[in-house]
């Protein structure tokens, strides 16, 4: 019988936010004087432009946590933040325009989203994002299909691919640490394929949490070795050295079960599958 993934805490994000996205704005700096705005010189790219397109650039270098499907669930900055700080969400349902990416981020940072409790995670400097250059975008990534996953089409016709990057501080205790968090909204087949695969690269972590709303059955199809997803990073020569998910899939070459981690929905662990010559202290 087949399971349709229903929501708990972080699926709150589109009730709490779905109306209210449209009408949220990045921060409006324009009231305040030119020295408060930091504004560059004209053309300039500021510090935090240029540290962010080089981060874009050089993805397959960094510790990153690949998250397919993940829509606005946070979680793994709460759960791995230990194990990376490079977060890359894939998600072709955004409903709208990155223009109101900084304010949904904000909001989702403050509110008990995550583990149904105020998490330690704030933007850094002003809260502003990087959008990546379209172009570099659509080079990786189209917006084509929903890989039968869900009841109905979850994308909006003419939609095209855009990419935001936002660099955020975690406190623990008395110490801040830098993450950053990549959102890009494509297909993510294709980005996992292009920015990893393509480039003898494999993200560290892959973050295979159910995604909310979707088939139980077909989202393991999906995530499997022979499934759509599952097909391009199980047969890479480069792996991932975890794989966080709701059960091991035969064929996938993570077969050490770390510990648990809890996912999005509170009735439901993962498990850490790493491979066999990966530190088991995660």
């Amino acid at each position: 019988m087949n399971h349709i993934i229903t929501a708990t805490p972080n699926q709150r994000a589109e009730h709490h936010h779905g109306w209210r996205r449209r009408d949220l704005q990045p921060p409006d700096h324009s009231s305040l004087p030119s020295y408060a705005r930091h504004d560059p010189a004209p053309d300039q790219p500021t510090d935090f432009e240029q540290e962010a397109m080089r981060l874009w650039h050089g993805l397959p270098a960094r510790d990153v946590v690949f998250y397919p499907v993940a829509y606005f669930d946070l979680t793994p900055l709460e759960r791995v933040s230990h194990l990376a700080d490079v977060f890359v969400l894939c998600d072709w349902r955004w409903s709208d325009s990155p223009t109101g990416f900084d304010a949904t981020i904000a909001e989702l940072l403050k509110d008990d989203l995550i583990n149904d409790r105020p998490a330690p995670f704030s933007h850094a400097a002003d809260g502003r994002s990087f959008a990546v250059p379209a172009t570099e975008v659509q080079a990786i990534t189209g917006i084509s299909q929903d890989f039968g996953l869900f009841h109905e089409p979850a994308w909006v016709p003419g939609q095209q691919p855009w990419c935001r990057i936002t660099r955020l501080k975690r406190r623990t205790g008395q110490l801040e640490r830098p993450l950053w968090l990549v959102y890009i909204v494509g297909n993510c087949v294709e980005v996992c394929q292009r920015q990893f695969v393509d480039r003898d690269a494999a993200p560290k972590i892959l973050w295979l949490d159910a995604a909310m709303g979707a088939d139980q059955d077909k989202w393991q199809q999906f995530i499997s070795p022979t499934g759509q997803f599952g097909s391009v990073f199980s047969r890479a020569a480069r792996q991932p050295r975890y794989v966080a998910a709701l059960r091991h899939e035969l064929g996938w070459k993570q077969t050490v079960a770390c510990r648990q981690v809890q996912g999005w929905h509170h009735a439901c662990d993962l498990t850490l599958f790493a491979l066999p010559d990966a530190p088991m202290g995660a």
